[in-house]
């Protein structure tokens, strides 16, 4: 594993807040996610801590790998910010997403502009995780998403 790639203006400063979520089997597994160009991106970080096995039978957590670097037009997310599959430009990018198997304990952080999501819980079993927004004081959640969905707390 790589170290996390900081950039200079972020350097030395500490995380204004933390959104924290409970999620359980609520992940939508047609929807790639991701924050649009110009959203208030700067300085959000996303973890999610497996709280049981995660793989592909129960929805593991799936990534497009270098997706924050990418520019994504806003056209190609739907009105939910979710990234539409059914663009044929879409295809192909999501056609490189891998997929993160998890045990209890197990925390994967992200940038807020990785395209991610969790597959379908195909399982008898409830998945459950805890998922945590990490972002500067003066960058708030974008009203209307889960991260916004939830108080801030101060760190």
């Amino acid at each position: 594993m790589r170290d996390a790639e900081v950039s200079p203006e972020h350097r030395g400063k500490r995380a204004g807040a933390a959104v924290a979520a409970i999620q359980g089997d609520i992940d939508d597994p047609s929807a790639l996610s991701q924050l649009p160009e110009g959203k208030q991106e700067s300085g959000l970080v996303s973890a999610r801590l497996a709280l049981g096995f995660e793989r592909s039978s129960n929805g593991a957590i799936e990534f497009i790998p270098r997706s924050h670097r990418r520019l994504l037009e806003q056209r190609r997310f739907d009105d939910a910010l979710f990234f539409r599959e059914t663009l044929a430009e879409n295809r192909d990018v999501i056609g490189t997403r891998v997929e993160v198997e998890m045990r209890a304990g197990d925390v994967v952080f992200f940038h807020c502009k990785t395209l991610h999501r969790a597959g379908q819980n195909g399982s008898e079993q409830v998945k459950l995780s805890l998922n945590f927004a990490y972002h500067g004081a003066d960058n708030f959640p974008v009203q209307g998403t889960r991260s916004a969905g939830m108080p801030s707390i101060a760190i």
